[in-house]
């Protein structure tokens, strides 16, 4: 999973995961990568505070990410949102998206045991997900 610093630029799209009879209507959100490509977007951002990403099992998600990496077609970068309550659940998140073909994740600072979040540790999470 790479993204380089020069492709970070422009106009980026938090998705919507748009849903129908409870699940992630796949096809819809397809035609809206399609018709945000062709107004000519920089980049995408999937599964972010938009994309409904609570509300999605894990295979759901990776469903989600999967759609919009196929019908994207390597013309712009896809982002994804992987943050999870825990390093454990982050790093599955973001194996599971960097083999559904994401380009690079967006990940929330870990913020439950607030008192325990001193810098050494939020750096060793960080040095984690970025390994």
């Amino acid at each position: 999973m790479t993204l380089e610093h020069e492709h970070c630029r422009g106009i980026w799209v938090p998705l919507v995961t748009p849903f129908r009879n409870e699940q992630p209507n796949l096809d819809v959100l397809a035609e809206v990568v399609e018709w945000l490509l062709q107004r000519g977007v920089d980049g995408f951002l999937a599964l972010g505070s938009t994309g409904e990403a609570p509300h999605l099992a894990d295979e759901e998600a990776v469903q989600v990410v999967r759609c919009v990496v196929e019908a994207n077609a390597g013309r712009v970068p896809v982002l994804v949102g992987a943050g999870r309550p825990s390093l454990h659940g982050t790093l599955r998140a973001v194996d599971r998206f960097a083999h559904a073909g994401a380009q690079g994740v967006l990940v929330i600072t870990p913020s439950y045991y607030r008192t325990r979040m001193q810098p050494d540790v939020l750096r060793r999470y960080y040095t984690r997900v970025a390994s």
